[in-house]
């Protein structure tokens, strides 16, 4: 008989592996606890970017605004809002031009006062964006003058199926006209209605964050 050492390590190994305990199911409930942690500890990051790059540089801006005579009002930009967005769901930057913010959502914000979101379609892009628009979530954002306020809902693109329909058939006409980009708007009474209330932002503070809803919401996509 020849002797095989590759063969017999073979099989000691199986006999080992055969000896050894399953390891034992996951526990949903731990699961279920680990899945609110990981929501959770998003909303913590994005919560901890808004105050920091958001209400404290507003606020210590503001007040060299004032010192020099200006207005104190500051501004930041959409993308800014763009990053919060993705901070707060787990998200990153499409990176495709004239395409949606995020890989798997379109986020709005607009100050508080105002009545609508606004969408936006490039000559290049609109065909395929709108075509999309359905089956990814968009996230609206309301935020004070002062930044100390913020109101994030989230929605289903299904929930506006019926505007995305309807603007389908508008589009064209808009650049027939000359015009490199096609402008409608979502009121923000319907965002309300529609969208389910995810974060709010008082007075700098977390008053309510319904990480249930987050996770039920972009179950799909996220």
């Amino acid at each position: 008989m020849v002797y095989a050492p590759a063969l017999e390590l073979k099989v000691m190994n199986e006999r080992r592996e055969g000896n050894q305990e399953k390891p034992a199911p996951i526990d949903s409930e731990r699961a279920m606890m680990s899945n609110a942690w990981m929501r959770a500890s998003a909303t913590k990051k994005a919560f901890d970017f808004y105050s920091k790059y958001i209400l404290n540089t507003s606020s210590e801006k503001a007040a060299i605004r004032v010192e020099y005579g200006f207005e104190p009002y500051v501004q930041f930009h959409p993308s800014d809002w763009e990053l919060f967005g993705a901070i707060l769901i787990g998200s990153r930057a499409s990176g495709v031009k004239y395409g949606h913010d995020l890989e798997n959502a379109e986020i709005k914000s607009i100050k508080l006062g105002s009545s609508s979101f606004e969408y936006q379609y490039h000559k290049f892009g609109q065909v395929k964006k709108l075509d999309l628009e359905s089956s990814i979530n968009h996230i609206f954002i309301v935020y004070s003058e002062d930044y100390k306020s913020v109101t994030v809902y989230a929605a289903s693109g299904s929930e506006f199926s019926k505007r995305w329909n309807l603007w389908k058939t508008l589009v064209g006409q808009s650049y027939e006209q000359g015009g490199q980009r096609f402008r409608r708007s979502i009121p923000y009474a319907e965002v309300k209605r529609k969208g389910k209330l995810i974060l709010n932002i008082e007075g700098g503070e977390i008053i309510c964050s319904d990480n249930r809803d987050i996770s039920t919401i972009l179950e799909s996509t996220f």
